[in-house]
């Protein structure tokens, strides 16, 4: 069979909400595609990937393109930021050739299938689809094997069916490499934040995540199971990487790199051995790091560790379930300077109960962990998540994306906003933080409490808002600032100024 899969272009909704988490970010290789690639190469089926992230094709190219490969089925893969262009394209395949089965995997569907059951889709394939999608393209084929455990399709009356809970893969190895033949390995980005090399190209050593983090729906997915590939096939890997692409760094893309210790140390040792002079990075929790597989880690030419840090505020950390101190972040971040790695810190600010302090706490961690570069972030509940119920339960919305498939809380009261700002603005254009004192926030409380006036007097504030935007334009934080601050600032810090 022909069969066509394509990851669909992002929605750019950062003029909507001005918040980093819905930004559209840069495309990187999609390995999950191509590993499907691989697994449908194997039987015997002709493959094409399509990624329109990449490629940003309108709605009516990417249809067309999509056709003109003639497929016999259309995989389509989904998450939670393409979803109204995954229906679409599905929509525009149904009305041009309205024989052609579409299947659709990723983490939406397997995550809250029952939000994607549309018409125009005839199959969702639930989780890991390397074992499952050859099986479930035999009986579209034929229809004489039956439909694999995994998926949900419809019977005979039209209505939705499961076919129950399928296991998942525990022998990555058989997987081989992913089919990045498949795709235009040329368009992509050729560097990394933390690798001063070029190209850089994508790996990943294992899947899952075993941790419980209640604002991540990663773990969900995975169904909190962890597995490794073996350290000789990641190597191998690496080595077909240089050798067939050139590549000068790798980049480890998975949850966590070092949650299997002995595995890592394995991968380092390895590339040792076989003499590889490599740079690359990888993301870690921070109460993974030691001083043992750090050492392994330098040796073997790791430059570069991404850690999601979130809050400087112990509270905050024990809510969202990080299962971490704040002294564990700071140990951490002194190993890494040590070591000469750098390093990335990423933040979330917005979370339920969060207050002031806990904001300012964070700030300081930050200025205390001095990380290479460091990103912020408003916090945004995703389906499947157990925060992501918390807040939908308890009406902490202030805006829908994409209506009740994601959503932005509405936790950080107006008034902070403008010292969130100043902070920001401060840290990435004066490389330093100043202090968040009783006056400025007095200062901007009285800001808050003019703005809550204004609004009885709409045309006034119309005529106010047009002159200052006229007069007095706002200026971008930051879009790109070098090691020594952080990238990507969001222009504002809560739903309610994202006008």
């Amino acid at each position: 069979m022909r069969v066509v899969l394509v990851y669909p272009d992002m929605a750019d909704l950062y003029p909507i909400f001005k918040t980093r988490t819905v930004r559209k970010i840069e495309p990187q290789v999609p390995l999950g595609l191509a590993y499907l690639g691989t697994a449908l190469i194997r039987a015997g089926h002709e493959t094409y990937i399509i990624d329109n992230h990449l490629e940003a094709m309108s709605a009516d190219e990417l249809a067309t393109k999509v056709l003109g490969c003639r497929p016999d089925v259309l995989g389509i893969s989904m998450t939670c930021s393409n979803i109204q262009q995954s229906l679409g394209l599905a929509r525009s395949v149904k009305a041009s050739y309205g024989k052609i089965p579409i299947v659709v995997g990723g983490p939406h569907p397997t995550l809250v299938p029952e939000k994607v059951q549309f018409p125009e889709f005839d199959y969702l394939v639930m989780g890991e689809g390397e074992l499952s999608l050859p099986v479930l393209l035999e009986h579209i084929d034929e229809n004489k094997v039956p439909i694999p455990n995994g998926v949900f399709y419809k019977d005979a009356g039209g209505n939705w069916t499961y076919s129950g809970p399928s296991e998942p893969l525990l022998d990555l190895d058989a997987l081989g490499v992913p089919a990045r033949g498949l795709l235009n390995l040329d368009g992509y980005p050729k560097g990394r934040k933390l690798l001063d090399c070029e190209p850089v190209h994508s790996i990943s050593s294992s899947r899952g995540c075993p941790y419980r983090c209640s604002f991540c729906s990663s773990s969900l997915y995975w169904k909190r199971k962890h597995r490794c590939r073996s350290p000789v096939k990641v190597v191998e890997e690496i080595e077909m990487l240089v050798s067939e692409y050139g590549a000068a760094g790798i980049d480890f893309r998975e949850d966590n790199f070092l949650v299997n210790k002995r595995n890592v140390l394995g991968i380092c040792d390895e590339i040792i051995k076989r003499g590889l002079q490599i740079e690359w990075a990888c993301e870690a929790r921070v109460d993974n790091l030691d001083g043992e597989v750090l050492d392994a880690m330098v040796r073997a030419g790791c430059r570069g560790v991404w850690c999601g840090v979130e809050s400087g505020s112990q509270k905050i950390l024990d809510f969202i379930k990080k299962g971490y101190s704040v002294e564990q972040v700071k140990k951490a971040f002194e190993m890494l300077h040590a070591r000469g790695i750098r390093t990335c810190a990423g933040f979330m600010i917005g979370f339920p109960g969060e207050t002031l302090d806990d904001i300012r706490q964070t700030f300081d961690l930050a200025r205390r962990i001095r990380p290479s570069t460091m990103y912020f972030q408003s916090y945004v509940a995703y389906p499947g998540s157990e925060l992501y119920n918390y807040v939908v339960n308890r009406g902490m919305v202030d805006k829908e994306w994409f209506g009740t498939y994601s959503v932005i809380p509405d936790k950080i009261p107006l008034g902070w906003v403008p010292v969130l700002e100043e902070w920001l603005g401060f840290y990435a254009m004066r490389k330093r933080a100043p202090r968040i004192t009783p006056f400025t926030i007095r200062k901007f409380h009285l800001r808050q409490k003019l703005s809550a006036a204004l609004d009885r007097f709409p045309n006034i504030k119309m005529i106010l808002k047009k002159l200052r935007d006229r007069f007095f334009p706002v200026k971008r934080l930051a879009g790109e600032v070098p090691a020594s601050g952080f990238y990507d600032v969001t222009e504002r810090a809560c739903g309610k100024q994202n006008e």
